[in-house]
């Protein structure tokens, strides 16, 4: 506020006691000057949430609002009680590319999980380009690693590769796996930096008796000639590769099932409805309900479940299911959640 606005909010007795010179105009004067930082910073609010123009100083706590403080070398506190400390938190690349980050955050919330919002939080955090990221590599057997990504970075300052290791294990899913490769070293540098984790999913299942994938015949324990035992019988088989899928019947299409229980139907943000298998942008027949139905897996086995309410119906092999009844999925059952099709894939 100016001198004369704070004059106009005394009573009148003091605005007419208001002269140059005199103490109460040095008050007005001291009052105004102690309002004046605020003044300008609230006459240019909207700079200070965009993170492009920004100062410098408020950057680091914009970044705490999208969850990127993880990545600073200080996690800032409140820039308006500390200003000191959110100065201080820095960015490995630079403060240029954490405002870019900070801009680019709605999008890469989008994208979160997949391998394409991955690659692009690298190349925005590191300025490179060149990253590739290869899903489901070979493994030593030659077969494909579920859950596992080969990163391939491009070259960088040796300084910036704990950046790279932060960011992965910041945006991949908890259950993902991966291996990092820098240009010239064969030997991935992931495990040795940061420690992975874990995959959490659901045990493969095993197939049926019946089922056409073979495995190992009997086997016969025996003491060998040095005491200890030897095993007998017919040589081992590979394991399937077991990638849990609908197969739409109409288009081929390959919808794999991810793990955890897995709701099917139609995303409806409107009702606060949130499935794991959104089918409405394919389902071209409009039979499916938002909830219609729930893949578990328990004990080796996938099991459907049609859920309350469902106004069309779901198949399994022509004969309808019961709402709230598992019902076991085998290989090549052919399922219709109404009139859509699909063809339940294990291997």
């Amino acid at each position: 506020m100016k001198q004369t606005e704070i004059q106009q909010l005394l009573p009148e007795i003091f605005q007419r006691a208001v002269h140059p010179g005199n103490p109460l105009f040095a008050v007005l004067s001291v009052m105004e000057s102690l309002q004046a930082p605020s003044e300008n910073i609230l006459q240019n609010l909207e700079i200070h949430y965009d993170p492009r123009r920004s100062p410098d100083r408020f950057v680091a706590y914009l970044a705490s609002w999208v969850n990127l403080d993880r990545l600073l070398s200080t996690a800032p506190v409140s820039a308006s009680a500390r200003p000191e400390v959110a100065t201080s938190a820095t960015f490995p690349t630079g403060l240029g590319r954490l405002r870019e980050l900070v801009a680019a955050a709605p999008y890469l919330s989008r994208w979160r999980g997949t391998a394409r919002g991955l690659m692009t939080f690298l190349e925005i955090a590191t300025g490179l380009r060149g990253f590739v990221i290869e899903e489901q590599p070979p493994g030593p057997d030659g077969l494909p690693r579920p859950f596992h990504l080969r990163i391939q970075a491009p070259a960088m300052d040796p300084a910036m590769r704990q950046l790279v290791v932060n960011i992965i294990e910041l945006e991949k899913p908890a259950y993902v796996t991966y291996d990092l490769v820098f240009p010239g070293e064969d030997k991935p540098v992931s495990p040795a930096v940061a420690p992975t984790v874990e995959p959490t999913v659901a045990p493969a299942p095993q197939p049926d008796a019946t089922s056409p994938v073979g495995g190992p015949g009997p086997v016969t324990v025996s003491p060998g000639p040095t005491g200890q035992p030897t095993v007998t019988g017919s040589p081992p088989v590979a394991a399937p590769v077991f990638r849990p899928r609908l197969e739409v019947v109409s288009t081929g299409l390959q919808i794999f099932i991810p793990p955890g229980p897995v709701l099917v139907g139609r995303n409806d943000p409107a009702n606060a409805v949130k499935v794991q298998i959104d089918l409405n942008d394919i389902d071209t027949t409009k039979t499916i309900s938002r909830r219609h139905a729930l893949i578990t897996f328990d004990q080796g086995n996938f099991y459907l479940t049609e859920q309350i309410n469902v106004a069309n119906g779901t198949y399994l092999n022509g004969q309808r299911l019961t709402a709230q009844v598992p019902v076991k999925l085998s290989e090549g059952d052919r399922v219709k959640f109404g009139q859509f099709e699909v063809i339940f894939r294990i291997s």
